[in-house]
């Protein structure tokens, strides 16, 4: 058998899913659960359609025996997950556009979730100059050009940020140490708080604003 942990990855039919939804509805909810292995009710993701929730572990590991009938059933024992990190129940059925909604309780927070699996990754990014980022910082004395917050843990490192004015998904430039601003890390965010990045002036404004409303920032 395939990792169990990750096998929904190959769940690529949605014709698959279809028949378990069937199998399902025609069983009832229960005896398909105990038909199938003693596979629990879900208890983060439910599989909606047609109005109907379905247990979405189980759905998707019904559908797995549709799609290969000549491999080993998953059951509840075959450690296969029901969560929507890739390669789990949900997000195979979420990839197949079936809708996946986690399970809410008080008031309608997710009461848990699954975190900590490792997951392969690659990603693009934009190169930065850690030079020039170093004497923007040092000509800026380590300080917030918006608010002048300027604290360092141990006397040697700094935290602060530096923001470049112009952003760098604009795509390839010569950028000079004068494009470069030092915020601190709250300042930087609410810099981010549009597409196109709050100049300076901008970003006293608005936490001028905020404190008028009330909030402390």
């Amino acid at each position: 058998m395939r990792g169990a942990s990750s096998v929904f990855v190959y769940l690529t039919n949605p014709a698959a899913v279809k028949d378990a939804i069937a199998e399902c509805q025609r069983m009832g909810r229960n005896k398909f659960l105990e038909h199938y292995g003693g596979f629990q009710h879900s208890k983060k993701y439910t599989l909606l359609c047609g109005g109907e929730e379905f247990d979405s572990k189980a759905i998707a590991a019904v559908a797995y025996r549709y799609q290969y009938p000549h491999e080993p059933p998953l059951t509840p024992k075959s450690n296969c997950r029901g969560g929507k990190n890739s390669g789990q129940a949900g997000w195979a059925l979420a990839r197949l556009g079936f809708t996946v909604r986690g399970i809410r309780e008080n008031g309608g927070q997710d009461y848990e979730a699954e975190e900590g699996y490792t997951q392969d990754q690659t990603k693009l990014f934009r190169s930065r100059n850690k030079s020039m980022i170093a004497k923007r910082k040092k000509l800026d004395n380590y300080m917030c050009q918006s608010c002048n917050f300027r604290v360092s843990l141990d006397g040697i490192s700094f935290i602060i940020d530096c923001h470049h004015k112009y952003p760098l998904y604009e795509g390839e430039r010569v950028t000079t140490v004068n494009d470069l601003v030092c915020l601190c890390p709250t300042c930087h965010r609410i810099a981010h708080s549009r597409k196109y990045p709050l100049s300076v002036k901008e970003i006293q404004a608005t936490r001028q604003a905020a404190r008028l409303a009330g909030f402390n920032i």
